[in-house]
């Protein structure tokens, strides 16, 4: 992990958030469209990384929303538009693997991690490692 060296961004932005404050905002694509918000961060307890953000897509209020947990490496904060970017088309999240807030998957499974890494395209490299002490 790298050392903070400077508390702001250059457009004036703090560095570091609260997950609370993370909650709520906004995801768009490149194309600005409004793909949700961020309903939850999800963390590792042993490494304390960021593992994905759940976001919240679709329905009115909460009702018929549909929730995906996103690898936090697609996640991209714009200042500009103080919205998290992703680069995934709004048809490619609709067919992405999902759940409903009843029913949330176990994360911690390395088969939920590797498929979900493989939805996306990423790397299974970064796929999260388990170690038994």
């Amino acid at each position: 992990m790298q050392p903070i060296t400077e508390n702001r961004s250059p457009g004036g932005h703090a560095r570091i958030i609260r997950a609370a404050k993370v909650q709520g905002t906004a995801v768009t694509n490149p194309a600005n469209e409004d793909l949700g918000s961020i309903r939850d961060v999800v963390l590792d307890k042993f490494d304390g990384s960021v593992r994905y953000a759940v976001l919240e897509f679709g329905g009115f209020l909460g009702l018929g929303s549909k929730l995906f947990a996103l690898p936090w490496e697609l996640l991209n904060y714009d200042e500009g538009v103080d919205a998290y970017v992703i680069d995934i088309d709004k048809d490619v999240l609709r067919q992405a693997p999902g759940f409903d807030s009843d029913n949330w998957p176990d994360m911690g499974a390395v088969e939920f991690d590797t498929g979900l890494r493989a939805y996306y395209g990423l790397s299974p490299e970064a796929t999260l490692r388990r170690e038994i002490i």
